[in-house]
């Protein structure tokens, strides 16, 4: 069985997700930024996917404290389709401009930027 973990800002966004992957057989946790920590103290997971809903600086955390102590971990990074600048979602688009969210598999040895493996 596949061990996930889910982090974020928004509860209601990782209850729905994780509602959804548990539906393909995964065992699946959610967590905000702050407990993520504890999460992963009390037990290993396969895969930790990362909400769009986290900053860089605390995806990057994040990822950092994973992959220093659970290196077997594989981590999804899912990336808001519209942001400008420093990640701050751009409120003037409109939703027919905006473009689709990505998911980066980050690699590793992740050192802060997003490699090219979006989907």
């Amino acid at each position: 069985m596949l061990h996930i973990l889910l982090v974020g800002e928004n509860l209601l966004l990782l209850s729905a997700t994780a509602a959804a992957l548990r539906r393909s057989g995964a065992d699946v946790e959610s967590s905000c930024f702050v407990d993520a920590p504890r999460h992963l103290m009390q037990r290993g997971f396969d895969l930790m996917v990362l909400c769009s809903t986290l900053t860089e600086q605390k995806a990057e955390a994040v990822s950092r404290l994973v992959q220093q102590d659970w290196p077997a971990t594989r981590i999804l990074q899912v990336l808001s389709g519209t942001k400008t600048g420093k990640g701050a979602p751009d409120s003037t688009v409109t939703e027919r401009e905006a473009s689709p969210p990505k998911l980066v598999l980050l690699p590793r040895a992740y050192g802060g930027k997003a490699p090219n493996y979006s989907m």
